[in-house]
């Protein structure tokens, strides 16, 4: 009598997943920030490669410091897509809701990974 030889390749057999479906980048995720009436104070530009928008600058004076990041990519406004526009287009975009009570501006911003060891004030110039 023999073993029944059904017993090998049960190890590492499961098939590895990388990133959950639902994100397909895996290290940006959506945030909605709500901006209020007037002048944001923040900066947007585009990179050499195109749109979308990114934010390049957030000044002092922002009601939006601490709210929106260096670096996050405006995606919608108003649940307005502007994915394709030009950082001037969202800039006007923007400037011609100023008077609303409430815009809100959705960026794509990378995931704050566990090897980030950026203590988030570093790089502000002294007082």
């Amino acid at each position: 009598g023999g073993e029944p030889a059904s017993h090998f390749g049960l190890a590492g057999s499961a098939p590895v997943r990388e990133t959950p479906p639902s994100d397909p980048a895996g290290t940006e995720e959506l945030v909605h920030v709500d901006a209020p009436a007037g002048k944001l104070g923040v900066v947007v530009d585009m990179s050499p490669t195109g749109p979308p928008a990114y934010v390049c600058e957030v000044k002092e004076s922002s009601p939006l410091l601490g709210e929106i990041r260096l670096g996050d990519k405006i995606v919608a406004v108003d649940g307005e897509d502007v994915q394709t526009m030009s950082a001037v287009n969202v800039s006007k975009l923007l400037a011609r809701r100023s008077r609303n009570e409430r815009r809100r501006i959705t960026v794509l911003r990378e995931r704050d990974g566990p090897s980030d060891s950026s203590d988030g004030e570093a790089d502000a110039p002294p007082p």
